[in-house]
């Protein structure tokens, strides 16, 4: 029931208006119209009319309606629910899906009689009916929860306290068939899920079991020994997403104390999968240990295979072998073009390695627009596609934001040990023992399935095996690798004619949409609904309309959309077995077999170390460590040995390149790189570098145009301009819906800083023109900006701009500082006020202190800016700016806390000491000066040199970033000592560890070409020492 309320007219533009609000990636009505079309040939003026005919209820229609909700309620209730009178309350508000769930519960019980494979019938009547209480009441909560609000708000509810309110709801309101039949009549599309949900449970309980005890003797010949497996005690379903009518794997218990796991599709590749693994072991191959398979009977299109456990390991040979033949499995799903095999997906029983689902090997790849075919990005990303990082047995960690906090979760097969709170909201009632209950959406939890063995009694983690999973992975690459005519015949003989699955898209995506769509605002109309649900489309290619119009079909059923293919063709086939030729790119055994021919020792090699870099994250920083300290004496500095060291980082860059041939005509350069990602720089990734400075190619171009211009170099410019090819190329088609970073470091300004720096050396009026093109784009785009900070957010854009206005193109000088001027703009309505202070909440509200991240970044550019402009509201917020970072001085620890949480402090340019110091250095070099600034200098620069130098080599939170501003601050002091101390760390730095690790790969920064992190930050310090009047410190964007 709605609260009381005006009568409104609604037009046909307000529908419109509503709909259109729904899809914000949508600019007006006719690309509501397309969008409609894509999916199904829907007319908007009939879904209009549709609309207002049920919003003022034609005579007509609510006759329609409320004779088939009135025979719902009319529906004699069932003898079971009348003997079983509890079941009323076995979820909350029972009442107002008890209808639903008695049409159908007397058919149900009938069928279930006619069949004695089931030990205690009513006790299989009694879970199913649970059951689906259980989920006609996930579906209806937030309907229900909102009624009771509008209830209580209506005073419609009776009782001394909120609880006996809610009780009166429950049990005189819900039991009231008017009022029942009224919010059936509210709320059609929720009834029609609810119904459907019902049904297809119904049916499949009687599939399982019907299914079960027609095949009853084979289940026992091939899954249990040939023994009898008695009566079935019990029924687990939903132990998976459900597809194709709400079929899911469940569970089967019989009375011999035997499980079977029924799976609703053919597991014929499950099957196979085992033929393959007994091909191998007839092999007897050296250093290779021996396959464990699973027990498999399946039809055509359901089976049922043995319930896996999970075991302990005997000994540590045991857990040793475990991982040995991890990498063993891993290289057959390598091979297979496998992806998905998460935690969920794995059992460890004992020391062998058990896959429990296989429909995800043959993995194909569907038709998409095409574009840049001939790119090195291509190449790249089908590298990276191809990879061992794409099948989810790895450690697989992701990041979002959640709330103040970036939140990190790992869902690969080998490494969820513990529980997880991951940033993908759940809801959850809270309060649902009174009438203000509500619904609250919280950070959801995963926890460890039976994935990693267990050793006396605890769990194991894969981080301390690496060597043995890389070492199982290798010998079976090898003996692959020396018999690729044996092995693609063999696997084309076992699965040619077999189908797998197509994942289209990710579940969770699925899912989400499901959740948005069962909103009440999409409970009162099936056009809502199904508007709703078109945003399954947004952004599909046309060649991919017929796979979008089935998973809109599927979700439109509450599924999650379903797709197979057959491994030899390129049909796909959706859930409602409907066939459509020529989607996919290459057949899934095309594929496979091109996987085959290509296997070598550099794929190999390559492999091993996407193993290594999986690991990244779950390594520490030990190894890290560079033991360089401020006061080290050095005999000699050494600059030649600096620039050949450069120039050989620079020829090593260019060999690990990817070259292509973009659509405009010009060669483009890619590379593959572990990077930082996530917005505190936490999380390590091996991908496809983008277009940015801090990981990408505008870091990289830098580097390697300086370098050619300081060795003469040919090689090296025309590699920093191929580089530069990508990033101008996102500028100039950029996603209007897009969310594209404004920073310095990941955002798009870093493009127009590199492409500056090539011009001044080359004199290239080409780089000049695109910046002047492309300054409006950007100036666009600043008011999107919701991070504020120098690495990525408007100061970051400010920094660049002001880095631009030197510049002696007049244009250019123009637009520079316009653009400074609306980033500086674009800060002031982003900050916070408060006690005299401003400061920038970043992403979760958690205000930082730093340079790349917070307020000292902010300052700095903020009092550039003065200085060209001599504007005193500048220096009005400059100051009220001061005072907020000043208030987070930690005078315990001698420096800031990272934000205003004060729970921690920093040594890097990113946060604390060392970013403080930079910032107070250029605020004394413009000219600024109070009575604090130069004891807050002194501070910076004692704190740096005991606790920021030692950690790691990197820019951004090492000692390269560290000892470049301690060089600063010595000569814009006039500090000779510390100059010198600092020339000499460098010079021991280059020594003991640049010179040595770059090409080494002990250190995680070895395995990176990126600027910031990465050995291509190794190469531009040499040049930077060598040449320090003729390359910039791109580090305060120099």
């Amino acid at each position: 029931m709605e609260l009381a309320a005006e009568s409104v007219q609604i037009t046909s533009k307000d529908i419109v208006d509503y709909w259109l609000h729904l899809f914000p990636e949508i600019e007006n009505e006719d690309k509501l119209h397309e969008l409609l079309h894509t999916i199904q040939a829907l007319s908007l003026e009939g879904l209009i009319e549709r609309s207002l005919d049920r919003m003022y209820r034609s005579e007509m229609t609510v006759s329609a309606e409320n004779a088939e909700l009135a025979e719902l309620l009319k529906l004699e209730l069932s003898p079971y629910l009348r003997e079983n009178a509890a079941l009323e309350r076995y979820v909350p508000f029972a009442h107002f899906v008890l209808p639903v769930v008695n049409a159908g519960l007397d058919s149900f019980i009938a069928e279930l009689s006619k069949m004695d494979v089931a030990q205690d019938q009513n006790s299989f009547i009694e879970n199913t009916v649970k059951h689906i209480l259980d989920s006609l009441f996930e579906l209806s909560y937030r309907v229900i929860v909102l009624e009771v609000n509008a209830a209580r708000m209506n005073g419609e509810l009776k009782g001394g306290t909120s609880q006996e309110r809610l009780i009166y709801f429950s049990e005189q309101l819900l039991t009231d068939k008017e009022y029942l039949l009224s919010l059936y009549q509210e709320y059609p599309a929720l009834i029609e899920i609810l119904t459907i949900a019902k049904d297809n449970y119904y049916n499949f309980t009687l599939e399982i079991i019907r299914n079960t005890a027609r095949h009853m003797p084979e289940l026992e010949e091939k899954l249990n020994h040939g023994e009898p497996l008695g009566s079935l005690t019990r029924l687990e379903t939903g132990a998976g997403d459900g597809h194709k009518g709400g079929k899911a794997v469940s569970i089967l218990e019989f009375s011999c104390g035997r499980k079977l796991v029924y799976k609703p599709r053919s597991l014929e590749l499950e099957r196979g999968f085992n033929e393959l693994l007994d091909w191998l072991n007839e092999q007897e191959i050296h250093q290779v240990l021996d396959f464990r398979t699973s027990q498999v009977y399946t039809v055509e299109d359901y089976g049922w295979m043995e319930f896996i456990e999970n075991e302990e390991c005997e000994d540590s040979f045991a857990l040793e072998r475990f991982y040995n033949r991890s990498g063993q499995i891993l290289c057959l799903l390598y091979v297979l073009n496998s992806v998905d095999f998460h935690f969920e997906n794995l059992i460890a029983s004992g020391e062998y390695p058990m896959l429990i689902d296989m429909e995800s090997i043959f993995h194909a790849v569907v038709k998409g627009e095409k574009k840049e075919v001939n790119s090195g990005y291509i190449k790249a990303r089908e590298v990276i596609n191809a990879s061992v990082n794409m099948i989810s047995l790895l450690p697989t960690q992701l990041s979002k934001r959640s709330g103040a906090d970036e939140v990190s979760f790992d869902l690969g097969g080998l490494s969820v040990k513990e529980e997880q709170t991951i940033p993908i909201k759940s809801l959850f009632i809270d309060g649902i023992e009174t009438d203000s209950v509500k619904v609250l959406r919280k950070d959801s939890v995963i926890t460890p399935k039976s994935n990693n063995p267990v050793f006396e009694g605890q769990i194991v983690s894969s981080e301390d095996y690496v060597p043995h999973l890389k070492y199982g992975f290798e010998q079976l690459y090898r003996w692959m690798l020396s018999r690729k005519a044996l092995v693609s015949g063999t696997v084309e003989k076992i699965f040619s004619s077999m189908r797998s699955r197509l994942i289209v898209k990710a579940t969770a995506s699925y899912g989400q949409l499901l959740k948005i769509a069962s909103h009440p605002d999409f409970m009162r109309s099936q056009d809502d609904r199904r508007m709703i649900l078109h945003r399954v489309a947004i952004k599909a290619p046309e060649v991919q309309r017929w796979i979008v119009q089935s998973e809109y079909e599927d979700l439109y059923q509450n599924d999650i959309p379903y797709f197979t293919v057959w491994i030899n063709d390129t049909k796909i086939i959706n859930s409602r077995n409907e066939e459509c030729s020529d989607l996919l790119e290459t057949s899934s055994m095309n594929a496979v077999q091109k996987k085959l021919a290509g296997l070598s020792e550099d794929d190999l090699n390559r492999q091993l170390e996407f193993i290594e870099m999986s690991y990244f994250n779950k390594r520490t920083d030990e190894a890290d460590l560079t033991g360089v300290e401020l006061g080290v004496q050095v005999n000699k500095l050494t600059p030649e040995r600096w620039l050949k060291t450069a120039e050989e980082i620079g020829e090593h860059i260019l060999k690990s390149s990817l070259s292509g041939t973009n659509d405009a005509g010009n060669r483009d350069k890619f590379w593959i790189s572990t990077s930082l990602q996530g917005f505190e720089e936490n999380i390590w990734k091996p991908d496809v570098l983008g277009f940015d400075m801090y990981n990408g190619n505008a870091g990289i171009a830098l580097f390697l145009g300086y370098l050619g211009k300081i060795t003469g170099r040919e090689d090296f410019k025309e590699a920093s301009f191929q580089a530069m090819e990508m990033p101008r190329s996102i500028m100039q088609n950029l996603e209007k819906d897009q969310p594209y970073s404004m920073g310095a470091f990941t955002g798009l300004p870093g493009i127009m800083y590199t492409l500056n720096k090539l011009a001044e050396l080359y004199k290239d009026e080409d780089s000049i023109d695109f910046i002047n093109t492309n300054m409006d784009t950007l100036l666009a785009m600043l008011p999107t900006d919701e991070i504020h900070d120098v690495i990525g957010g408007a100061a970051g854009a400010l920094g660049i701009a002001l880095s631009l206005y030197p510049s002696s193109n007049n244009r250019l000088r123009e637009s520079s500082l316009q653009f400074a001027y609306a980033s500086y703009e674009q800060l002031m309505r982003t900050c916070k006020e408060e006690a005299g202070m401003i400061y920038w909440p970043s992403v979760g509200d958690k205000s930082y202190s730093g340079f790349s991240h917070g307020s000292a970044g902010i300052i700095a550019y903020m009092h550039k800016l003065y200085t060209i402009t001599g504007n005193q509201d500048i220096l009005s917020n400059i100051i009220k700016a001061l005072r907020f970072e000043r208030n987070l001085y930690s005078a315990k620890d001698h420096n800031w806390f990272v934000s205003d949480r004060r729970d921690k402090v920093s040594n890097g340019w990113c946060h604390g000491a060392p970013g403080m110091l930079l910032s107070k250095l250029m605020l004394k070099q413009q000219g600024y000066t109070d009575t604090l600034l130069e004891l807050e200098m002194d501070t910076a620069i004692r704190t740096t040199a005991q606790h920021g130098i030692g950690n790691n080599p990197t820019y951004c939170h090492g000692d390269l970033g560290n000892l470049a501003v301690l060089r600063y601050a010595a000569q814009a002091r006039g500090d000779t000592r510390l100059l010198n101390q600092a020339v000499s760390a460098y010079q021991y730095l280059f020594d003991e560890v640049l010179s040595k690790e770059w090409n080494q790969k002990n250190m995680k920064s070895g395995w990176s070409l990126s600027l910031m992190i990465g050995i291509t930050g190794f190469g531009y310090s040499m040049l930077k020492n060598y040449a320090p009047d003729e390359v910039p410190e791109f580090l305060w964007l120099q």
